[in-house]
């Protein structure tokens, strides 16, 4: 992934994000949630002491996952540093309390420049929604977090798109295939988006499964679950118009528990596979991704299959993955935090976002 931090899509995000909060808190009646860039948030300025520390906070909220250790990659201090310094990171913050809720992270990717094995399409720009993450709480108040950061996400990206059709950039979302939450976080998202009707008067986003994804080992095996990849188109469509194939897809997954997990893994995707009827249609692409395996990317955007249609019964298939348990590792990181917060732009200076980038080249 390459760096893509620019006061124009923070501001596109930030302005999002206010406008699902206030959804948000009319919805719920929950006053204490706010969602947008945790760079612009008062939650990222240094401590009284002067130090940073919105970096290992955001660590130490995803090391507190004890959830199904396959369904979310949890960064480190380093990583989560990177993160912050390249790539745009949506939060919710509890005002009441000043805790970070939930994160996920906005990367990019010029196909044209280097190849992403996991979104093997030549030449295209494209953005990708990964780390979707909420804090854990026992009593149900961070219901509905992780939709409405998804909706923050898309709709932010989508208003920057708008405003520089030139690019012709795509957003995709990555999320594992017995991951029921995630993925109707991110079917509620869109299907919110349009009946609020976000994107314009009589308008929608459509959404597609557009492709799935599995890695392999030196040995041939699967070394996780085959990966759905999401994709929300961008360019607002007539709400009239037609975006499926059928009444619906349904995935019902029926695997051996008993079995070893690379097999558990390929009675997954063999299922996949055949309640898309994607048999003789697919043609599948391979890529090494070093270090990782020989990545498996199988198009399936020709079979028009909606997300907000698309139906998983996982029959147990969630329980392949082991519970995760924290490495409790955030505060052994020796070294300097680096100052992540940005100063927020005054959007009523006359400027344009244009003026400013040039003025940061």
């Amino acid at each position: 992934m390459q760096s893509n931090l620019n006061v124009e899509l923070l501001e596109s995000l930030q302005q999002a994000g206010e406008e699902i909060t206030e959804g948000y808190r009319k919805q719920t009646g929950n006053e204490q949630c706010k969602f947008g860039v945790i760079q612009f948030s008062d939650i990222s300025l240094p401590e009284n002491d002067g130090k940073p520390d919105i970096v290992r906070k955001t660590a130490e909220l995803y090391d507190q996952y004890k959830g199904n250790e396959e369904y979310i990659h949890i960064p480190d201090v380093p990583q989560m540093s990177s993160n912050f310094q390249n790539f745009p990171v949506i939060g919710v913050v509890n005002e009441a309390i000043n805790e970070l809720e939930g994160a996920m992270t906005i990367k990019f990717n010029d196909n044209s420049k280097e190849m992403d094995p996991y979104y093997q399409k030549d030449g295209v720009k494209f953005y990708s929604i990964t780390g979707a993450i909420v804090r854990q709480r026992d009593n149900m108040l961070n219901k509905g977090l992780g939709t409405g950061m998804y909706e923050t996400a898309i709709l932010g990206i989508q208003k920057y798109v708008q405003a520089h059709p030139e690019d012709n950039l795509e957003l995709n979302v990555v999320i594992d295939c017995t991951n029921l939450p995630s993925l109707y976080a991110l079917a509620n998202a869109v299907s919110n988006i349009n009946s609020r009707e976000l994107v314009g008067a009589g308008k929608k986003l459509n959404s597609n499964l557009e492709a799935i994804y599995t890695v392999k080992d030196e040995n041939g095996h699967l070394v996780e679950a085959p990966t759905y990849v999401l994709k929300v188109d961008l360019h607002a469509k007539d709400k009239n118009d037609i975006n499926k194939c059928g009444e619906g897809t349904t995935i019902s997954f029926n695997v051996d528990l008993k079995k070893e997990k690379h097999e558990k893994y390929k009675q997954l995707l063999d299922e996949i596979l055949e309640r898309i009827k994607a048999d003789g249609k697919c043609n599948p692409l391979y890529m090494e991704d070093k270090g990782t395996g020989t990545v498996t990317y199988i198009p399936v955007s020709d079979l028009n299959i909606d997300l907000t249609d698309l139906r998983v019964i996982t029959n147990g298939a969630e329980k392949i993955g082991d519970k995760r348990v924290p490495r409790n590792d955030s505060n052994d990181f020796i070294g300097p935090m680096p100052n992540v917060h940005i100063q927020r732009p005054d959007i009523l200076n006359g400027r344009t976002f244009r003026d400013n980038m040039e003025e940061e080249r």
